[in-house]
C-alpha cells in the first residue's frame, strides 16, 4: 500500500465506476426491536444502520471512523463473510446470535473498484493485501484505505472482491454520509410490510 500523502494522491485521480443492486445484508436481530443505539427513543427500526462498523469496526472503516453500510453480492457469500456458513465443506456455524437478511435495492455512482487490478496497482495494493486478516492487524491497510477514500470526498463507496468467496462473490462498504452528495445514488432496503423500509438518502 502507498504512503498516506500518496494514496491521497492516487484517489485524486482514479476513476470510479457505477454499481446497481440488489444486494443483501445482514444485520443483529436485536438492532431491529426499535432506534439503533444512540439514536432517539421512539424511532422505528433502521435496517440500513451503518454506525455499527463505526462503533465496532469494519474491513474499510477504523473504529471511531465513520458509518459504513455493508452489502453483499449474494446471500452465499453473506453467509461466508459472516461467518454463519462456514467454507469447505464445513458446515454452518454454531456460534452466532440471531440476525436478520435484508434485501437492499439501489444505485451506487462513484464507488471505488478494488476489482480492478489497474486500481490495485494504482494505489500499491494487491489482492490479497485487500482481503487479508484486518482484525489481527494494527492500522491494516484497508482502514488506511477506507480512511483515505472517506476523506476524499471523491466516493460514496468501496467494491472488493470477498476475502471468503474468492472469485465468486464481492462485498460494498458504502459511505452512508456521501452517498446523497453523488445524485441519483441511493440504497433502500425491501420489505412489502412497510416495517424494515428505509431509504437513504
Amino acid at each position: 500500500m502507498l504512503t498516506q500523502r500518496k494514496l491521497h494522491a492516487a484517489l485524486a485521480s482514479l476513476p470510479s465506476v457505477a454499481i446497481d443492486g440488489p444486494w443483501v445484508r445482514a444485520i443483529d436481530a436485536r438492532l431491529l426491536q426499535g432506534a439503533p443505539p444512540g439514536e432517539r427513543e421512539g424511532l422505528p427500526p433502521q435496517p440500513l444502520w451503518g454506525g455499527g462498523a463505526r462503533l465496532h469496526g469494519g474491513r474499510f472503516t477504523p473504529r471511531g471512523g465513520f458509518d459504513t453500510l455493508y452489502l453483499a453480492s449474494d446471500l452465499a457469500t453473506l453467509g461466508l463473510e459472516i461467518g454463519s456458513v462456514l467454507g469447505a465443506g464445513k458446515g454452518v456455524s454454531r456460534m452466532k446470535d440471531p440476525f436478520t437478511v435484508v434485501h437492499v435495492n439501489g444505485r451506487l455512482t462513484r464507488v471505488l473498484d478494488l476489482r480492478d487490478r489497474a486500481i490495485l496497482d494504482a494505489l500499491g495494493t494487491t489482492v490479497d493485501e485487500m482481503t487479508g486478516a484486518w482484525r489481527v492487524k494494527r492500522a491494516p491497510p484497508t482502514h488506511r484505505l477506507g480512511m483515505a477514500a472517506h476523506e476524499s470526498e471523491r466516493f460514496c463507496a468501496i467494491i472488493a472482491p470477498s476475502a471468503k468467496r474468492a472469485g465468486k462473490g464481492f462485498v460494498l462498504a458504502a459511505f452512508t454520509d456521501r452517498i446523497e452528495r453523488f445524485p441519483p445514488s441511493f440504497v433502500q432496503s425491501v420489505d412489502t410490510t412497510g416495517r424494515l423500509v428505509q431509504r437513504i438518502p
